[in-house]
This record gives structure tokens, sequence and C-alpha cells, in this order.
């Protein structure tokens, strides 16, 4: 077992860590990652657009949450037996966020797919038009 003065406890307050992009950035379209997400998503459909919004901003969220975690230990080592090792809340949290960032993504992507797809059958058809 852990001696207790080598555990950390990982309950950051709301004043410890930037918990709402809006507080951090005022209002999301400030944010340069957020913006290039608006570039990004800017041949999708404006009803489709407003769908995923409040997904591109939870995107940007986690993004800056697994950066804020990545800074901190994953793996607590035995102080006398190095070969006891634990993982740290930090490492579940990030587990945490990064699957629900690649959920986020494959959502996002698969809107883009739509889009693409769209786009192929509306030229595809326009070129049977043509040729006919």
């Amino acid at each position: 077992s852990f001696p207790r003065k080598t555990q950390i406890s990982f309950f950051p307050g709301f004043k410890d860590h930037k918990f709402l992009n809006a507080i951090r950035w005022g209002n999301m379209a400030e944010n340069p990652r957020r913006s290039e997400l608006n570039e990004i998503f800017a041949s999708v459909d404006e009803s489709e657009r407003r769908l995923v919004n409040r997904l591109m901003d939870e995107v940007v969220y986690l993004e800056e949450r697994m950066d804020e975690l990545r800074k901190m230990p994953f793996i607590l080592q035995h102080p006398t037996n190095p070969a006891l090792q634990k993982s740290t809340p930090a490492a579940k949290q990030y587990k945490e966020c990064s699957q629900s960032y690649m959920n986020a993504i494959r959502i996002l992507h698969g809107v883009l797919k739509q889009v693409e797809t769209s786009e192929q059958n509306d030229l595809l058809r326009r070129l049977e038009e043509f040729t006919q």
C-alpha cells in the first residue's frame, strides 16, 4: 500500500482550472481553435451547423482540458519499492476526456463526410444531365 504522504489527490476547485471556455475567452468565437473549426465547417448547411455548434465548443473544451491534464503525473511510484505503481486521478480523467473527444470528433467527421457525399452526388447528377 502507498504511504499517505505520497498520494496525490486531484480535486481542483472551480478557480483552480479553466472549467468553462466562456469564462476564459468571453465569447467562444474569439477562441482561435473555435475559429479554425468554424472555417472547416463553413461548407456545412446552416441547420446542420447549428446542431453541431455546441459539440464544437465541447471539442475545444476537451482539447484544453487534455492539455492541462498532460502536465500532471499519470503514474505514482512507491517511494521504497519502484515496482509498485498506481495510476493517478489525472490519468483516469485524461482517459475519460480522450474517449469523449474521440466520440465528438467522429460525429463531426461524419457531418463533414455527409456534406462531401452530397456535393459529390450533386456533381455526378449534373454531369449525367450534361452528358444526356
